[in-house]
Protein backbone atom coordinates (compact mmCIF):
# COMPACT_ATOMS: atom_id res chain seq x y z
CA UNK A 1 0.00 0.00 0.00
CA UNK A 2 2.83 2.32 0.82
CA UNK A 3 4.63 1.51 -2.25
CA UNK A 4 1.53 2.45 -3.92
CA UNK A 5 0.99 5.81 -2.56
CA UNK A 6 4.84 6.78 -3.29
CA UNK A 7 4.28 5.61 -6.96
CA UNK A 8 1.04 8.08 -7.23
CA UNK A 9 2.82 10.94 -5.87
CA UNK A 10 5.99 10.29 -7.73
CA UNK A 11 7.96 9.83 -4.33
CA UNK A 12 10.72 7.62 -3.37
CA UNK A 13 12.42 6.36 -0.06
CA UNK A 14 16.18 7.46 0.53
CA UNK A 15 17.45 4.52 3.07
CA UNK A 16 20.07 5.90 5.07
CA UNK A 17 22.49 2.83 5.48
CA UNK A 18 25.33 4.81 8.01
CA UNK A 19 22.42 6.10 10.31
CA UNK A 20 22.84 4.28 14.01
CA UNK A 21 19.83 4.60 16.31
CA UNK A 22 20.82 7.00 19.39
CA UNK A 23 20.87 4.75 22.40
CA UNK A 24 20.19 6.84 25.74
CA UNK A 25 22.68 5.87 28.79
CA UNK A 26 20.37 5.23 31.56
CA UNK A 27 22.53 5.45 34.01
CA UNK A 28 23.78 8.68 32.87
CA UNK A 29 20.05 9.79 33.85
CA UNK A 30 19.94 8.24 36.61
CA UNK A 31 23.47 9.58 38.07
CA UNK A 32 22.18 13.06 37.03
CA UNK A 33 18.80 12.96 38.82
CA UNK A 34 20.68 11.30 42.00
CA UNK A 35 22.79 14.31 41.87
CA UNK A 36 20.10 16.52 41.34
CA UNK A 37 18.38 15.53 44.43
CA UNK A 38 21.53 15.55 46.51
CA UNK A 39 22.22 19.25 45.10
CA UNK A 40 18.59 19.99 46.49
CA UNK A 41 19.19 18.30 49.46
CA UNK A 42 22.03 19.91 50.29
CA UNK A 43 20.73 23.65 49.65
CA UNK A 44 17.65 23.28 51.64
CA UNK A 45 19.81 21.47 54.57
CA UNK A 46 22.52 24.01 54.72
CA UNK A 47 21.42 27.22 52.47
CA UNK A 48 17.88 27.72 53.80
CA UNK A 49 18.36 31.64 54.10
CA UNK A 50 19.38 32.00 50.49
CA UNK A 51 16.83 29.83 49.45
CA UNK A 52 14.07 31.92 51.54
CA UNK A 53 15.69 35.60 49.81
CA UNK A 54 15.29 34.48 46.59
CA UNK A 55 11.69 32.95 47.39
CA UNK A 56 10.83 36.19 48.47
CA UNK A 57 12.07 38.23 45.44
CA UNK A 58 11.36 35.24 42.58
CA UNK A 59 8.67 32.93 44.23
CA UNK A 60 6.35 32.10 41.10
CA UNK A 61 3.55 32.30 43.43
CA UNK A 62 2.62 35.82 44.78
CA UNK A 63 1.45 34.38 48.01
CA UNK A 64 4.68 33.10 49.21
CA UNK A 65 6.09 36.88 48.29
CA UNK A 66 3.76 37.91 50.45
CA UNK A 67 4.24 36.07 53.58
CA UNK A 68 8.20 36.91 53.41
CA UNK A 69 8.16 40.69 52.72
CA UNK A 70 8.47 41.55 56.56
CA UNK A 71 11.57 39.18 56.60
CA UNK A 72 15.09 39.32 55.68
CA UNK A 73 17.73 36.78 55.19
CA UNK A 74 21.05 37.00 54.55
CA UNK A 75 21.62 35.33 51.21
CA UNK A 76 25.31 33.72 49.80
CA UNK A 77 25.28 35.42 45.98
CA UNK A 78 27.09 32.78 44.45
CA UNK A 79 23.86 30.31 45.04
CA UNK A 80 21.09 32.48 43.75
CA UNK A 81 21.16 30.86 40.48
CA UNK A 82 21.58 27.43 41.26
CA UNK A 83 18.38 27.82 43.75
CA UNK A 84 16.25 29.62 40.61
CA UNK A 85 17.33 26.64 38.96
CA UNK A 86 14.64 24.54 41.17
CA UNK A 87 12.65 27.41 42.58
CA UNK A 88 9.36 25.51 41.82
CA UNK A 89 10.58 22.69 43.57
CA UNK A 90 12.01 25.07 46.78
CA UNK A 91 8.08 26.52 46.44
CA UNK A 92 6.49 22.87 46.59
CA UNK A 93 8.61 22.42 49.76
CA UNK A 94 7.85 25.44 51.41
CA UNK A 95 4.50 25.06 52.11
CA UNK A 96 5.12 21.84 53.37
CA UNK A 97 7.87 23.55 55.75
CA UNK A 98 4.80 25.86 56.57
CA UNK A 99 2.85 23.45 57.30
CA UNK A 100 5.30 21.53 59.59
CA UNK A 101 5.99 24.32 61.70
CA UNK A 102 2.39 24.52 63.00
CA UNK A 103 2.74 21.39 64.06
CA UNK A 104 6.53 20.55 65.40
CA UNK A 105 9.41 22.91 66.48
CA UNK A 106 12.01 21.12 63.68
CA UNK A 107 10.19 20.82 60.43
CA UNK A 108 13.42 19.87 58.43
CA UNK A 109 13.36 16.27 60.82
CA UNK A 110 10.34 15.38 58.56
CA UNK A 111 11.72 16.92 55.18
CA UNK A 112 15.75 16.65 55.01
CA UNK A 113 17.11 12.92 54.23
CA UNK A 114 20.59 11.52 53.41
CA UNK A 115 20.52 11.58 49.97
CA UNK A 116 17.25 13.72 49.28
CA UNK A 117 14.23 15.73 50.59
CA UNK A 118 11.75 13.68 51.45
CA UNK A 119 9.13 11.83 48.77
CA UNK A 120 6.10 14.70 48.64
CA UNK A 121 3.60 11.43 49.14
CA UNK A 122 5.82 10.72 52.10
CA UNK A 123 5.37 14.55 53.52
CA UNK A 124 1.54 14.27 53.31
CA UNK A 125 1.20 11.35 55.26
CA UNK A 126 3.74 12.62 58.13
CA UNK A 127 1.32 15.52 58.04
CA UNK A 128 -1.62 14.09 58.11
CA UNK A 129 -0.37 11.55 60.92
CA UNK A 130 0.37 15.13 62.87
CA UNK A 131 -2.47 16.73 62.17
CA UNK A 132 -4.87 13.81 63.25
CA UNK A 133 -2.76 13.77 66.51
CA UNK A 134 -3.19 17.29 67.24
CA UNK A 135 -6.82 17.35 66.85
CA UNK A 136 -7.28 14.33 68.92
CA UNK A 137 -5.14 15.43 71.89
CA UNK A 138 -5.34 19.59 71.44
CA UNK A 139 -8.84 20.84 69.49
CA UNK A 140 -8.22 24.07 69.38
CA UNK A 141 -11.36 25.39 67.66
CA UNK A 142 -15.41 23.75 67.62
CA UNK A 143 -14.70 22.65 64.30
CA UNK A 144 -11.24 20.84 65.87
CA UNK A 145 -13.57 19.24 68.64
CA UNK A 146 -16.12 18.36 65.77
CA UNK A 147 -13.58 16.20 63.65
CA UNK A 148 -11.85 15.00 66.85
CA UNK A 149 -15.45 13.40 67.71
CA UNK A 150 -15.84 12.10 64.32
CA UNK A 151 -12.54 10.55 63.48
CA UNK A 152 -12.42 8.95 66.83
CA UNK A 153 -15.69 7.42 66.13
CA UNK A 154 -14.29 5.80 62.73
CA UNK A 155 -11.11 4.94 64.41
CA UNK A 156 -13.21 3.03 67.35
CA UNK A 157 -15.52 1.26 65.11
CA UNK A 158 -12.81 -0.22 63.67
CA UNK A 159 -11.58 -1.34 66.78
CA UNK A 160 -14.34 -2.66 68.11
CA UNK A 161 -14.27 -4.91 64.57
CA UNK A 162 -11.78 -6.97 66.34
CA UNK A 163 -10.61 -7.69 63.15
CA UNK A 164 -10.70 -5.78 59.94
CA UNK A 165 -9.38 -5.49 56.36
CA UNK A 166 -7.82 -3.10 54.53
CA UNK A 167 -11.17 -2.31 52.66
CA UNK A 168 -12.57 -1.54 55.74
CA UNK A 169 -9.74 1.09 56.39
CA UNK A 170 -10.72 2.29 52.72
CA UNK A 171 -14.40 2.68 53.73
CA UNK A 172 -13.28 5.18 57.05
CA UNK A 173 -10.75 7.00 54.75
CA UNK A 174 -13.50 7.65 52.21
CA UNK A 175 -16.02 9.21 54.88
CA UNK A 176 -13.41 11.52 55.60
CA UNK A 177 -13.28 12.93 52.45
CA UNK A 178 -9.44 13.76 52.34
CA UNK A 179 -7.88 15.17 49.12
CA UNK A 180 -4.65 13.40 50.24
CA UNK A 181 -5.71 9.77 50.87
CA UNK A 182 -3.01 8.66 53.70
CA UNK A 183 -1.24 5.30 53.45
CA UNK A 184 -2.27 2.21 54.83
CA UNK A 185 1.05 2.28 56.83
CA UNK A 186 -0.06 6.03 58.27
CA UNK A 187 -3.39 4.79 59.41
CA UNK A 188 -1.71 1.75 61.10
CA UNK A 189 0.42 3.93 62.96
CA UNK A 190 -2.95 5.80 64.09
CA UNK A 191 -4.78 3.27 65.25
CA UNK A 192 -1.36 1.83 67.35
CA UNK A 193 -1.98 5.06 69.50
CA UNK A 194 -4.87 3.11 70.57
CA UNK A 195 -4.49 -0.36 70.26
CA UNK A 196 -1.94 -3.28 69.90
CA UNK A 197 -2.43 -4.08 66.34
CA UNK A 198 -1.31 -7.15 64.38
CA UNK A 199 -1.34 -7.80 60.44
CA UNK A 200 -1.97 -11.20 58.90
CA UNK A 201 -0.02 -10.86 55.25
CA UNK A 202 -2.01 -14.34 54.24
CA UNK A 203 -5.08 -13.59 55.35
CA UNK A 204 -4.71 -10.13 54.40
CA UNK A 205 -6.32 -9.25 57.85
CA UNK A 206 -5.96 -7.03 60.65
CA UNK A 207 -6.27 -8.54 64.47
CA UNK A 208 -7.13 -5.91 67.53
CA UNK A 209 -5.40 -7.58 70.45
Amino acid sequence: MLDEYLRNYNMTILQDNKFKPIVIDRSFKKKWDKDTKLEIRDLWANHLDTIFSVLKYEANNPHIKDEFKKFEYHWEEELVDVVLKHIKIFEKYYSYYKKLSWLIDDPNGYIVEEASLVSIQKLNNQIYFLETMATIYNPKTEADKANRNRVLSLINGLIDKGKFTRKDIDKVVDKLNLINKPSYQIMEKILKQFCKLTYNKKTKTYTVK
